[in-house]
């Protein structure tokens, strides 16, 4: 099935209250601002990523200022800007970030960064680049993951017959569609166990077009290049027929759920998903699930067998509102959220990867399955290209990913052919940029 953000499923609520304890306990106590007129801050970020007591421990070392968290949904940041009282501080993913300066929504913060005592450029992980648009940086990330890594449970592997290779083995998409045809269970016509779920969405289109030495977007963004680009085209081929065959998930099959229950329930065998679902393993590891340690990660597919692409697809992190009223305010608070006790309480969670490599000690690998987990993101940092793939600043990914699955589920109800749905994805893509281009 083609990937959603798959971060918008993290948004459950879990007790970070011992994490957030531990946190406090090693990182210092934001430092008190010099005091001025009450000051109400309003931050667009889930509960769940900014904690009541995290925000807690920030207005008690800055009691002249108070925090309002609000949902960041997009419906309501668009409605917010077009009144002119948008927040002062958004959660975004990096994708995001070329829409919302074309429309001078998020202000510039190079000054900031170049002039901070407490976050280093150098220090930043090239995932943040996803923050850095046309030169200038606009944000960074609260946390990221390699989100194409390969997940698969050893346990139906073994019971079908599969001899897995050692951890960190290139393993290409046409070796993992094998073992999901092996690996598929059916109830007659219902399908109990996918081999596979996770192929054909935006971000491993692009990876594997870089792969193949090009893009799926030209040098200035202005179309999209899928039917004229073999590999593009066979890659979709190959994923749109798994799904045919009835190996995958898919428009007219769909998931019961989304990745990490369906590997947990056992409806899925294996998957393409972030080193971030760690946490979800950990946290309903109790619940009647898959056990935990059944599954292995591997590094992000390949499609040549020769190297690996596995940036985050996006990442989630914070910018600052370009109508701000409190520029230094918001930018203490900042500091404080990427570099204080709540990026600390991220890293030993589990949720993602530091955007910070000075707070990569932090994390945490209590059990042998997760430690696995964390050679293979340490193997990739040093092994894959984990950087960030090129967004274009026209239109949203999202986009592609629903063209795609409109003409999926008319291939596979046999209304078109594969040329077909790849033609019209192509010309519905483009036609999305030209669209986008002439609102600028």
């Amino acid at each position: 099935m083609i990937r959603h953000d798959t971060k918008s499923s993290r948004f459950l609520i879990f007790s970070l209250v011992l994490l957030l304890t531990t946190a406090l306990s090693v990182y210092p106590t934001p430092k008190v601002q010099a005091q001025s007129a009450p000051v109400n801050l309003v931050v667009a970020a889930w509960e769940v990523e900014f904690t009541d007591d995290e925000i807690a421990v920030y207005t008690a070392a800055n009691p002249n200022i108070t925090i309002e968290r609000i949902d960041p949904d997009p419906t309501r940041l668009a409605a917010l800007f077009a009144a002119g009282t948008p927040p002062d501080i958004i959660r975004n993913s990096g994708s995001d970030v070329p829409l919302f300066v074309n429309r001078g929504w998020i202000m510039d913060l190079t000054s900031r960064f170049e002039s901070s005592s407490v976050i280093s450029l150098d220090d930043m992980v090239p995932a943040n680049g996803y923050y850095n648009y046309n030169g200038a940086w606009y944000g960074m990330l609260k946390d990221w993951s390699p989100d194409f890594a390969y997940i698969i449970n050893r346990r139906m592997a073994e019971a079908a017959g599969i001899t897995l290779p050692p951890p960190n083995s290139i393993i290409t998409y046409q070796q993992a569609g094998e073992w999901a045809a092996l690996m598929t269970v059916r109830d007659g016509s219902r399908l109990t166990t996918a081999g596979s779920e996770g192929f054909g969405g935006d971000g491993d289109v692009q990876n594997v077009a870089r792969e193949a030495g090009g893009d799926l977007y030209s040098e200035d963004f202005t179309h999209a290049i899928i039917k004229d680009n073999p590999a593009i085209v066979e890659y979709l081929t190959w994923a749109a027929n798994l799904m045919r065959d009835g190996y995958t998930f898919s428009p007219i099959n769909p998931s019961p759920d989304w990745g990490v229950p369906d590997l947990q329930s056992g409806a899925a065998a294996s998957i393409v998903m972030g080193y971030w679902s760690n946490a979800q393993f950990a946290e309903s590891a109790d619940e009647g699930v898959e056990d935990p340690s059944n599954f292995v990660m591997y590094p992000a597919l390949s499609w040549f067998g020769n190297s690996v692409f596995d940036s985050s697809a996006g990442g989630a992190g914070w910018t600052i509102s370009m109508g701000t009223q409190h520029p230094d305010e918001a930018w203490n608070l900042f500091e404080y959220y990427m570099t204080g006790a709540p990026a600390v309480t991220r890293a030993q969670a589990g949720w993602g990867v530091p955007s910070l490599r000075s707070l990569f000690g932090y994390m945490n690998a209590p059990t042998e399955w997760q430690q696995q987990w964390l050679d293979t993101v340490n193997w990739e940092l040093e092994n894959a290209d984990t950087s960030t793939r090129r967004i274009n600043p026209y239109y949203s990914t999202e986009i592609f990913n629903n063209i795609w699955y409109t003409q999926l589920e008319q291939y596979l109800n046999g209304d078109i052919t594969i040329d077909e749905a790849i033609n019209n994805l192509d010309a519905g893509v483009n036609q999305a940029i030209a669209d986008g281009i002439a609102q600028q």
